[in-house]
């Protein structure tokens, strides 16, 4: 969770909180999606390696913010890449969504990688946009239209 907008749970029951709430919240505002993997000769059937989830939706505005989380041993493998494009066909598709963003720390050379391959373009830097763990930290800005989308 070092890149996160929050810092990372002190416990087992927190995080099983902060799931509970996120699974609880109005579709129309946030939804979360576990990401699996299926066996791959390595990995058992329905193996948890992450979560995808959109949030900040503005209906009005036809726009949402995207965020994912993978643990760090599955990285490499294409599981984000094709769950994260899952989710943005949903996004376009049946919750129209014009625009689509993702907030991204400087340093997350991974997250930003998938982004652009994925058509989100970086648009700006954010100085100071949020505070974890009482510190200040800046995101980069990436945006996708959905004329931009290769779905």
């Amino acid at each position: 969770m070092r890149y996160w907008d929050m810092p990372p749970s002190i416990d087992l029951e927190e995080t099983e909180r902060r799931l509970t709430r996120s699974l609880s919240v109005d579709p129309q505002w946030h939804a979360t999606w576990t990401v699996l993997a299926r066996r791959d000769g390595q990995l058992p059937d329905d193996q948890f390696v992450g979560m995808v989830n959109y949030h900040a939706r503005q209906q009005w505005n036809r726009r949402l913010a995207l965020g994912w989380i993978l643990i760090p041993r599955f990285q490499g493998r294409g599981y984000m890449q094709e769950a994260v494009r899952a989710v943005l066909a949903h996004c376009f598709t049946v919750l129209n969504a014009h625009r689509v963003e993702a907030e991204i720390e400087p340093n997350n050379v991974r997250s930003a990688r998938l982004a652009q391959r994925l058509g989100f373009q970086r648009e700006g830097l954010l100085r100071d946009r949020l505070f974890v763990a009482d510190r200040p930290r800046t995101q980069q800005m990436y945006g996708l239209l959905r004329s931009e989308w290769g779905g």
